[in-house]
């Protein structure tokens, strides 16, 4: 959550680390605008806890970013396993290239996209906001 705002909504890849260093604080919901075509701007909401979702929340939601491929991840979920919600919900993983994501993430429908230790930034940007675009309900 500390990267969020600079990777979804600025284009920058910036590292966790670095976002801290900065001084950027881990909140617990994060409103991000997007620029669509024509001129239009799409409002997201990040969040980094699902237990706050009303329904109608869920009903908004357009993409699921997993964290580490763990099924406790998923805990407090409509949705019981990553199957069904991959089913009904865009899913991407970003992983450092020199740390391996869990196995089971193979078996879901995630956009899996590693990135390089040195070269961060521009690729692994607009390849998630390409993958994005396709989301249900995301444009």
């Amino acid at each position: 959550m500390y990267n969020v705002r600079s990777v979804l909504e600025e284009g920058k890849f910036v590292s966790t680390a670095d976002a801290k260093r900065a001084g950027a604080r881990r909140e617990a919901k994060v409103t991000l605008r997007r620029p669509m075509k024509g001129g239009a701007v799409k409002t997201y909401e990040v969040v980094d806890n699902v237990r706050s979702l009303s329904k109608r929340d869920w009903s908004r939601v357009v993409a699921v970013f997993v964290a580490n491929g763990k099924q406790y991840q998923f805990s407090g979920w409509p949705l019981k396993t990553p199957v069904e919600i991959f089913a009904q919900y865009c899913g991407f993983c970003l992983h450092y290239t020199d740390v391996r994501p869990d196995p089971a993430i193979k078996s879901w429908r995630v956009c899996v996209h590693p990135l390089p230790p040195a070269l961060r930034v521009p690729k692994i940007v607009h390849a998630l906001s390409a993958t994005l675009h396709r989301c249900p309900g995301a444009y």
